[in-house]
């Protein structure tokens, strides 16, 4: 079975007009693993930090960056890195959100983030997320 590629929603106009007014239309836009890749290593300062995070070689990276194929497991944590990643730049410095990723987390049991990055945890990343945005402790 073939996954379709993670998609990002875009708001553009709507050409065709609805009672004299342009309309607002969610537009999908997917974003290719390579274009991921490169703005994570940019964000986390080099390519071989981000395979350090992700727990693969940095060949892998460099493969993936180039367009190589990507495994589904592999995939599915860079998509989440990034959605965490983008949601802790929101909150915090780059500097502050690397070492929220990599430090021990009280809300997610005294566990690294990174590793339920890793892992595929998704739900639990975005609850700590929510709890440092409310400035709630654990």
């Amino acid at each position: 079975m073939t996954r379709r590629p993670r998609t990002r929603y875009l708001v553009g106009i709507d050409r065709p007009r609805r009672n004299g007014y342009r309309c607002a239309k969610l537009v999908s836009m997917p974003i290719a693993t390579a274009e991921k890749i490169t703005a994570l290593s940019h964000d986390l300062g080099s390519q071989r930090h981000l395979a350090e995070l992700l727990g693969v070689s940095p060949a892998q990276v460099t493969r993936w960056r180039r367009g190589g194929g990507i495994d589904l497991a592999n995939a599915e944590r860079v998509d989440l890195l990034e959605l965490v990643l983008a949601s802790l730049l929101r909150l915090y410095p780059a500097e502050a959100a690397e070492q929220w990723l990599q430090g021990l987390n009280p809300y997610l049991g005294d566990r690294r983030p990174i590793d339920l990055v890793r892992a595929g945890r998704a739900q639990e990343l975005l609850g700590a997320i929510a709890v440092e945005r409310s400035g709630g402790y654990a």
